[in-house]
């Protein structure tokens, strides 16, 4: 058999890294740490610090699987309007086909759900409780003045589902998450004006919802003694550069502006989550957490995330 030429087997690598790119930036590969971050820090605080690494995996799948999906899902539903306000991503510019977007939504669901199952059957029905949010926010909710508000849930629910492994459900474990609800409440509205920056009252949301999330966390906290100061100087690390970013913001909003916030404030639900952690006094399982920073930070400098 005839040795292929180097060039052409070098076109032939960079055609497949292409796709590859072309499918991450679908699914929005750097956020979706941040869900898998929720999933290990819910877990940790369910179990005590030691959680079941059998059901960390499980649970695991079905959120990256159904956070993939649903990032896949929004630009089905968006190629229209993508094609003039977004050319460049994957569907439009024809490097995914409409037909393989969807069955990609079809796959990763499927994988998913059948994790959800395996888990046991308070995970499955969490999972599609998320996966029936999901398609709230991407078929009926996305560019109404409500859909912050289901996005919000979203991410209340994989939170909850990382969660559904406590013993016995009680009021305390619904409000564990309501800073998450409330952070990506707020950082969504602002993401609705990335393309037009013709609203800076989305800049006072975004103040008002990351102090209610901080508040929150401080409400919920149970660490004491030392665990309490460290789990104070982690929180004025996770606050003091968004609020720089967010001064920026206010002084030049624009497109590019909001586009360049998004990002940090999609980056910063891993620090949010590590700071639950440590509001529980979990040192240790905050460091698990906050590592997951590194690939989604690396990630996000190569494909676009919000």
């Amino acid at each position: 058999m005839p040795e292929q030429p180097r060039g052409t087997a070098r076109n032939d690598v960079l055609e497949r890294s292409k796709v590859i790119r072309s499918y991450l930036q679908l699914v929005r590969a750097p956020a979706a740490f941040s869900a898998v971050s929720n999933i290990l820090a819910a877990q940790f605080v369910a179990s005590g610090g030691a959680p079941d690494w059998r059901m960390v995996g499980l649970l695991l799948v079905v959120s990256a699987g159904l956070y993939s999906a649903g990032m896949a899902m929004n630009d089905c539903y968006d190629h229209a309007i993508d094609t003039v306000e977004r050319p460049d991503r994957p569907i439009p510019s024809a490097r995914v086909t409409l037909k393989k977007a969807w069955l990609l939504v079809a796959v990763l669901v499927a994988i998913a759900m059948i994790a959800g199952a395996v888990a046991g059957p308070r995970q499955f029905l969490v999972a599609v409780i998320l996966l029936s949010a999901i398609w709230l926010y991407n078929a009926k909710a996305k560019g109404r003045s409500w859909g912050p508000v289901v996005m919000g849930l979203c991410r209340y629910l994989n939170w909850v589902l990382g969660l559904s492994t406590v013993s016995k459900w009680s009021a305390t474990w619904f409000t564990v998450a309501l800073p998450v609800f409330v952070y990506i409440w707020s950082i969504t509205s602002l993401g609705r004006d990335e393309m037009a920056a013709e609203n800076r009252a989305n800049v006072y949301i975004l103040w008002f919802g990351i102090f209610i999330s901080i508040a929150l966390i401080f409400i919920n906290s149970r660490a004491g003694g030392n665990a309490f100061g460290f789990f104070v100087l982690m929180a004025l690390l996770w606050l003091l550069p968004i609020l720089a970013v967010i001064l920026r913001l206010w002084g030049e909003y624009s497109p590019e502006k909001i586009r360049i916030t998004m990002r940090l404030l999609i980056l910063a639900i891993i620090p949010l989550d590590t700071l639950i952690l440590t509001s529980f006094g979990y040192w240790a399982q905050a460091a698990v957490v906050l590592s997951l920073l590194l690939p989604s930070w690396y990630l996000a400098r190569k494909i676009h995330v919000t």
